[in-house]
């Protein structure tokens, strides 16, 4: 399998990861003042996310060309899943919210492995998702340890 990320979306996926980064790391460094603000600017950017990974099955849903109308109705189902979970986690209390964000991340990361698993998708695809969901994972971690000594 070719693991070579185009630069385009490697240098999206990377980019996407700095607000990841530096709302995280914000908890840890900025004055307590600014925890609320963080977390709830982490949290919706987690959304928008999750959203978005969540909506990369309805569009290989939408185009692939051998899937039967059985196998395009289950990953179509699926691809609002994610974004119901975090519209949830939206609602719930902080900490609770970021530990559904972050378990939510990894399920989808699992979903794109059946994805793969059974549909042939370009071959960058996890290779590129393994490593933006660890990041992702760590920093929502990060978030949720922050929240829970504070």
């Amino acid at each position: 399998m070719n693991e070579r990320i185009p630069r385009v979306p490697l240098l999206l996926g990377a980019g996407g990861l700095l607000p990841f980064l530096a709302l995280a790391l914000m908890l840890w460094a900025l004055p307590a003042a600014y925890t609320e603000t963080a977390v709830t600017w982490l949290l919706a950017y987690s959304a928008v996310i999750l959203c978005f990974v969540g909506a990369l099955h309805w569009g290989v849903a939408l185009v692939h060309p051998e899937m039967g109308d059985r196998e395009r109705a289950l990953l179509t189902a699926w691809s609002v899943v994610p974004a119901l979970v975090a519209w949830i986690a939206l609602a719930l209390p902080p900490l609770v919210g970021m530990l559904l964000m972050l378990t939510m991340f990894i399920v989808q990361l699992v979903a794109d492995h059946v994805l793969v698993r059974h549909f042939s998708v370009t071959p960058w695809f996890l290779y590129l998702r393994r490593r933006l969901t660890v990041v992702v994972v760590v920093c929502l971690a990060l978030a949720a340890t922050y929240l829970l000594v504070h």
